[in-house]
Order: C-alpha cells, then sequence, then structure tokens
C-alpha cells in the first residue's frame, strides 16, 4: 500500500523563463564556534561501562549534517526523512537507494528550513491546527482516520510527526508566497492578447506533471543528473511518479505532486517542445537540463489545443500566464533566501 501526500496544494504552471543558480555562503565564525561547543560537549562514553549500554549511548550521539543559519540539521533527521521518501514514493528500501537519494533529501530539508524560518520571520507560521487539517486531509485521501495513518506509518517505522514536520514547512511556504509574492503578480491585457495569438504549433495541450532537481552549483550538475536519471528508472519501473514530486522535487508545483495542469505544447521551451511533445499518456521524459536545473516531465493525459474553447479562453489563458509568473517569482524568493542563508553542509557517512 502507498500513501498520497497530498496535503494542501497550489496550482503552478510551467517555468518558461531562466533562474540563476544560487549560491552557498559560510557559516559566520560565531555560529561555527558555537556548533564545535556542541559538538565538543557531546556525552562521552565511561570506559568501565558495559559494552552495550556504551553501543545505547553511542546512538544517542547527534552528528550534525548542516547548518542553516542558526538551526541544525542532524543525521538522524536525514535518515528518517529518506526512509519517508522511500514509504511514500514507493522506492526500494535498499542501501544504493538510501545513498543515491541522499543529497536530494538533504537539499529539500535544507530549503524546508528556509521556508520555515522566513514564514516565522513574517509572522506567516502554521499553528498545530493548521497542521491536523492538513494531516486529517491525507487520511482522508487514503480512506483512513488519523489514527490508522498514524499506525501505518509507525508500522513502517516513519514517525507521524516526520509528516506533520513536511506538511508545516508547505502551509508555511504558500502563505509566504501568497503575502509576499503573489501581489507582484501583474498580467496585463495586451501580454494576454500576445499568447492568444501565438501560433500553436503542435496543435495539442498535455496534461504535464515535472519533477526539478536543482543544481546550486555548476559542480553538482553531472551528480544532479545522475540522481535524476535513477529517479527516472524508478518511476519507469513502477514508482508514482506525483510521489515521488512531491518528495524530491524542488519545484512550486511539488505540493502538487508537480503536475502543472494543461499545457499547450507550443508554451514551454522551444528546446523542450519535441521532448514534450512526443510523450505519449503514461510516458516519463529522459532528465534534461533546463535553465532551473534537471528537470524530469510527465504526461498523463493530451488532448487538440482548443478542446476547451469557449467564452473562457482569455479567463484561462490569464490564469496560466499568472501562475507561470507566481512560480517563476516564488522561485526567485526562495533562491535569495539561499543565497543569503548561512549553509554549512557537512560530509556524511
Amino acid at each position: 500500500m502507498r500513501i498520497t501526500l497530498d496535503g494542501r496544494a497550489m496550482p503552478h504552471s510551467f517555468l518558461i523563463q531562466s533562474a540563476g543558480h544560487a549560491s552557498r555562503r559560510p557559516l559566520r565564525s560565531g555560529i561555527a564556534l558555537c556548533l564545535a561547543c556542541v559538538l565538543g560537549s557531546a556525552p562521552s562514553l565511561v570506559p568501565h561501562q558495559a559494552q552495550a549500554q556504551a553501543q545505547a549511548q553511542a546512538t544517542t550521539v547527534q552528528r550534525i549534517i548542516a547548518v542553516v543559519n542558526s538551526e541544525i540539521i542532524t543525521e538522524q533527521e536525514l535518515r528518517a526523512r529518506i526512509l519517508l521518501a522511500i514509504v511514500i514514493s514507493g522506492l526500494p528500501d535498499t542501501t544504493d537507494t538510501r545513498q543515491r537519494i541522499a543529497p536530494q533529501v538533504l537539499r529539500a530539508l535544507i530549503d524546508e528550513r528556509l521556508e520555515i524560518q522566513e514564514s516565522k520571520r513574517l509572522k506567516l507560521d502554521a499553528d498545530e491546527t493548521d497542521v491536523d487539517k492538513a494531516f486529517d486531509n491525507i487520511a482522508q485521501r487514503n480512506n483512513m482516520t488519523r489514527d490508522q495513518l498514524t499506525q501505518f506509518l509507525g508500522s513502517r517505522g516513519v514517525a507521524a510527526g516526520l509528516v506533520r514536520d513536511q506538511l508545516r514547512a508547505q502551509i508555511d511556504w504558500i502563505r509566504v508566497v501568497q503575502r509576499e509574492v503573489r501581489p507582484k503578480v501583474v498580467v496585463t491585457e495586451d501580454q494576454i492578447s500576445l499568447a492568444m495569438r501565438a501560433p500553436n504549433t503542435a496543435n495539442e495541450e498535455v496534461r504535464l506533471s515535472e519533477i526539478l532537481l536543482p543544481v546550486y552549483e555548476p559542480g553538482q550538475l553531472k551528480a544532479v543528473m545522475e540522481d535524476a536519471r535513477q529517479l527516472t528508472q524508478e518511476v519507469r519501473n513502477g514508482a508514482n511518479f506525483n510521489s515521488v514530486a512531491r518528495q524530491f522535487s524542488a519545484a512550486q508545483s511539488k505540493d502538487n505532486g508537480g503536475d502543472l495542469g494543461w499545457v499547450p505544447v507550443s508554451s514551454v521551451l522551444p528546446d523542450l517542445q519535441p521532448i514534450i511533445g512526443r510523450l505519449q499518456p503514461g510516458q516519463v521524459s529522459d532528465p534534461v537540463e533546463t535553465p532551473v536545473g534537471i528537470h524530469i516531465f510527465y504526461v498523463s493525459e493530451r488532448r487538440a489545443a482548443g478542446a476547451q474553447a469557449g467564452q473562457n479562453d482569455r479567463n484561462a489563458v490569464r490564469q496560466q500566464l499568472s501562475q507561470s509568473q507566481l512560480e517563476r517569482l516564488a522561485e526567485r524568493y526562495l533562491r535569495d533566501l539561499r543565497r543569503n542563508a548561512f549553509i554549512d553542509i557537512r560530509a556524511s557517512g
């Protein structure tokens, strides 16, 4: 059985303009020194203790994997989120899978920390009631009660708190985007008219979904591309694309399982039109480098362009342009948070 994490979704359209790579800045020396003290004060094992007790104590030592501003991500947190990703996405629970997805899971954890920190700064952070509602929605969509979902996750070694933390980050970020980004979205009548006059050479629309793996630094491109190839293969082997997108994608559409809705093939980047245009329902693309990272695309349906033609066409174009602009601005906002943050990623293993 696979659990579907729908949470609270906000629709988005395909990103059609470039966003630059985010940079990683070093920690302030004061924070680094503070963490050194924390690590140095970790409980040491008494030589005369029994071996079993020593091993039990050793498991409580929390090794720091990353620091995001003043907050830490521990090895235990990373391992727990890797397990959650495997359970939700349906990936095989093997050592190879865990090692392979660890970088993407860590990147997602870092982004979540930044999103939650920003929501707290703006006093927009979700309370327990908000998270309860989102958790209950997931249970209902999977025909379970809250207790049944908690028990199901527990039976697979996943604490319900992990899912709640992920939902909290999603709610927080949606609130930030709605307050700080959406008011900046402006779509003019001229833009709508121009879009409606654009020739639809493909004469088709596709129900498109995406997975975006970010490339924060140019040196990461090869490794991220290999991660994308592995995820693509897992989807082709039967993993649910939308579940994988929710766990690994960095695009704003991840909260909606990567779903971008109906997209005219002619509206995407010219280099991507042949790739997306030849995908048949149920097919997933090979990974492709785009201006914002590495993309994987999935087409669930196709239809002739204009199949929904009518008096609401102009409103539909307005909505598509608005969502596309919202996604670009939201990703730019998050990119700036990354650029201005103090992030220290430490070797694991």
